[in-house]
């Protein structure tokens, strides 16, 4: 008989691969996080929050010269949603 918990994997098994988070959590590790393009294999930059399953991102939107824009009104940094195949990635690039 198997005892291991179907929330808990077994020591050294497989962990299910994340498909959502947002900053400041959940996961509680979100800045160790990379957002990954499927179609040009790009990370996606100034992530705010991604649901992969669902298949979109939320991230900051940056001018050509990299700066990030704000909101008409100038009281907030602009946000924008895009659709897509994304997958969320933990640590550094391969």
């Amino acid at each position: 008989m198997n005892n291991v918990s179907p929330k808990f994997p077994a020591a050294g098994g497989p962990i299910a691969p994340l498909t959502y988070a947002k900053v400041g959590g959940p996961p509680e590790d979100w800045w160790g996080l990379r957002i990954v393009d499927l179609d040009t294999l790009r990370d996606i930059d100034a992530v705010v929050e991604v649901d992969a399953k669902a298949g979109w991102v939320r991230h900051y939107v940056r001018d050509a010269d990299g700066t990030f824009r704000v909101t008409p009104k100038g009281d907030a940094l602009l946000v924008k949603r895009t659709r897509g195949r994304f997958e969320i990635r933990r640590g550094a690039q391969p």
